[in-house]
């Protein structure tokens, strides 16, 4: 039964790497020093059925890592090698944090809590850590994700956030903040908060050469998404304010 198990579960690396590599997979040295997906990596299904070893290392790229399907990362263990060679410690995690775009690591995220899958999902809080974004892409993260309740307080309890409104409900932000993204720099940013203000508060930033970016929040929204940017290195500040500050 345990063959049985192992052996579904290579099969099912094997599926989903075939899908991952649709295009032609990169040279792993393609010059010298190059780091790159390990040219083996189109046929790991196939090797990893065959029960052969892998010879170490075995290299990949962030994404192909992020993207690589669990059974796959485990039966290749300590072979593993991050580009730009990061090796794998003994839980199977990388040395340092890999860093990735944070629209790719919520995306795996996403379909790991959809799924149930809190192992997943502690990997990648363990394993990868978001590029810093520019201030003013921190507010369109001021979104809250769509999962049922019980879901949001797993994923809560499993980064370590404090929920929001209602005790329940948090940003995307403070997913990214979580996993360790911050803003490129400390920023103050103007922007609005009330939504039947947004027209007036666009017409004064324009007639004063101001820019300030509109967010439809108010209330505890308002106060909780102004400490999501804080905790991110984004000072915030009310448009009735900003407008009579100096930039």
């Amino acid at each position: 039964m345990k063959r049985q198990h192992r052996t579904r579960a290579f099969v099912q690396a094997a599926a989903f790497l075939a899908a991952l590599l649709c295009a032609p997979a990169a040279p792993a040295r393609a010059a010298a020093g190059a780091c790159g997906d390990d040219l083996r990596l189109s046929r790991l299904g196939e090797l990893l059925q065959g029960g052969q070893a892998i010879e170490a290392p075995f290299t990949v790229l962030p994404d192909t890592f992020l993207r690589l399907h669990p059974a796959a990362r485990k039966a290749l263990g300590n072979a593993l090698v991050v580009c730009p060679g990061i090796p794998l410690n003994a839980q199977g995690r990388p040395m340092r944090p890999v860093i990735l775009p944070f629209a790719d690591i919520w995306e795996i995220m996403e379909m790991a809590v959809n799924a149930g899958d809190w192992e997943e999902v502690a990997f990648l809080r363990e394993s990868f850590r978001p590029q810093p974004l520019p201030a003013e892409a921190l507010f369109s993260l001021l979104e809250v994700p769509m999962w049922d309740e019980k879901n949001m307080k797993k994923l809560a309890t499993a980064l370590g956030i404090q929920p929001g409104v209602n005790g329940r409900r948090f940003f995307a932000l403070d997913v990214f903040h979580a996993l360790g993204g911050r803003a490129e720099a400390p920023a103050r940013v103007g922007w609005a908060i009330t939504e039947k203000n947004l027209s007036a508060a666009r017409a004064k930033a324009e007639a004063l050469k101001r820019q300030a970016i509109f967010v439809p929040y108010s209330g505890k929204y308002a106060e909780e998404a102004e400490q999501s940017l804080a905790r991110c290195g984004v000072t915030a500040v009310h448009v009735d304010k900003f407008f009579k500050t100096p930039s």
